[in-house]
């Protein structure tokens, strides 16, 4: 596994996130200086009686906070939320709980400003949280700040007219496992996705490289196509509870031995033999749950034959009736504490 990044591209609004913190100290510092007359030593003297304990505090972590951005892993994501927190307290001290805490302490104009900056602030904390990072450390299954619901998929990819191999895809992007065909990393790429379910047309912009391949940020995707990509991870790779379960896959009279690997309300994925069985077929997962025999009504939704997705070979099949009872109970029976797609 190659260790080296040999490019690594951020979005143009992570630099713009970061900048902001790191100079929100110094703005906040001149526009006192600038607007409210006040000598730089008054200004460090009476640092915290001025802008308030929980203010001074955020405003002099704010860089640390901007620096961390840089280099996102889990420790600087919980050091981003306990600062955040601390903006959200002082906002609420001084604009719910103390309504005219800036109109007795900073006048006119300079108090609409300070309002203003504030809300900005809050907005961005929202941003970084809801959009931009998407709070991967709070996800059931954890990813990187680059990654957005990016499933583990091996497919065929042609870029620029060239078949290339993907190793996961999201609506936001892919990854091309490195091969003979070396790619520009100076210009944009057309890119072409078609499976069963999904076809895409779109242009690529190569956002890292490493020993193993390119990362790709797809670019110029209607709505639609990305709905067409979210639905179609959704309802293929939905999130299940991992569990190793034998049992039988029943169709037609003919009875297959089995392993149920992962679960869901909605379905599950069973790795057997794969001969006679295609998409779309009806059948019936039966196993036993605490000694009672359980049989399943389900359909063939997907096969992965030869490691179209990083699991062994089986199917996905979907549940024809809703067994949430069920299904929990499986759970808790066979469940592990791992999830996965």
């Amino acid at each position: 596994m190659g260790k080296i990044k040999v490019i690594v591209k951020r979005p143009v609004n992570h630099y713009l996130i970061i900048a902001v913190y790191i100079l929100a100290p110094l703005a906040n510092i001149l526009l006192i200086k600038l607007l409210g007359q006040v000598p730089f030593h008054l200004i460090f003297r009476n640092f915290f009686n001025g802008f308030g304990f929980f203010a001074g505090l955020w405003l002099i972590t704010a860089p640390l906070v901007g620096i961390g951005f840089y280099f996102v892993n889990k420790t600087t994501w919980y050091v981003f939320i306990v600062h955040s927190t601390l903006i959200l307290i002082d906002f609420i001290v001084k604009w719910i709980s103390r309504p005219v805490y800036y109109l007795k302490t900073v006048p006119g104009f300079q108090n609409g400003l300070m309002f203003a900056g504030n809300i900005i602030l809050i907005l961005i904390v929202g941003y970084v949280i809801q959009k931009n990072f998407r709070a991967p450390y709070f996800q059931a299954l954890q990813r990187h700040w680059r990654e957005s619901v990016r499933i583990p998929i091996h497919h065929v990819i042609e870029i620029d007219s060239k078949k290339m191999n993907v190793n996961d895809l999201s609506v936001g992007g892919c990854f091309v496992i490195k091969s003979d065909e070396e790619l520009s990393t100076e210009r944009d790429h057309d890119i072409t996705f078609k499976s069963d379910r999904l076809e895409i047309s779109c242009s690529g912009q190569i956002m890292r490289q490493t020993n193993d391949g390119y990362g790709i940020m797809f670019k110029n995707l209607s709505k639609a196509q990305k709905k067409d990509i979210q639905h179609f991870l959704q309802k293929r790779f939905s999130l299940r509870q991992q569990i190793n379960v034998s049992g039988q896959w029943i169709s037609d009279g003919i009875s297959k031995n089995s392993t149920i690997l992962d679960i869901s309300k909605g379905g599950c994925f069973i790795s057997c033999d794969l001969s006679e069985i295609q998409v779309k077929d009806s059948g019936a997962v039966a196993f036993e749950v605490n000694g009672n025999k359980v049989k399943i009504p389900s359909r063939v939704t997907w096969i992965n034959s030869r490691g179209e997705h990083e699991k062994p070979e089986g199917f996905g099949c979907e549940f024809k009736v809703n067994h949430k009872k069920l299904i929990k109970k499986i759970i808790q029976e066979y469940g592990t504490t791992g999830l996965t797609r």
